[in-house]
This record gives structure tokens, sequence and C-alpha cells, in this order.
């Protein structure tokens, strides 16, 4: 009988678990303690983030519409505009959550 033929026998995962299935991802920033200064400078450096992935979704609609316009075939364009699209969200609520452990007066 080979491995394969066991029947306890399970294949290994293929690829990491996604990051909803990751809990504990970014858990160290919120119990560190972090000092005030390290953390203005994780919201700036989330901020620049959210700025970047907002003028990558405003140039993918911007080809996403040329494309159209243009009768090309736009489904890769809008696949990778969803991908800009939740990546936004991710960065907008890493900010959000950074923002709230600033404290009020370092602001």
């Amino acid at each position: 009988m080979t491995l394969r033929e066991s029947p306890t026998y399970q294949p290994r995962a293929k690829s990491i678990p996604r990051v909803e299935k990751r809990p504990w991802r970014g858990f160290w920033l919120l119990s560190s303690g972090m000092a005030p200064a390290n953390l203005k400078h994780l919201v700036e450096d989330a901020e620049l983030r959210v700025q970047r992935g907002q003028r990558n979704i405003d140039r993918q609609r911007e080809i996403v519409s040329a494309l159209e316009r243009a009768d090309q075939d736009a489904t890769i364009a809008k696949a990778l505009l969803k991908i800009f699209e939740k990546a936004l969200a991710i960065h907008v609520a890493d900010r959000d959550r950074l923002t709230k452990r600033l404290p009020c007066t370092g602001r």
C-alpha cells in the first residue's frame, strides 16, 4: 500500500492561507505598546498607500473606459480594477485602525 492509498492520507496545502484566515495578522502592532512617534510614521505610510491605491484605481478606470470605447476586451482590466479596489479597502482599514491608536494630543 502506498502512502496515497492510505485511508489517513491528506494532501498538503498548495498555498498559504488567505489573509482572512489569518486573524493574527497585524496583532503584534496592536499589542506591542508602540511609541507614538513610530505609530505616527506608520499612519503616514498607510495614508500614502491609500493615496497610491486611489491613483491606481482612477488610472485603471480610465483604462477600462478607453478599452470599452475602442470595443476592445476589457475583462483583464476589470479584474485588475477589482483587485485594486480590494487592496484599497484593506489599506483604508489599516489606516483607520492605526489612526485610532494615535493619542488624541499627538495628532
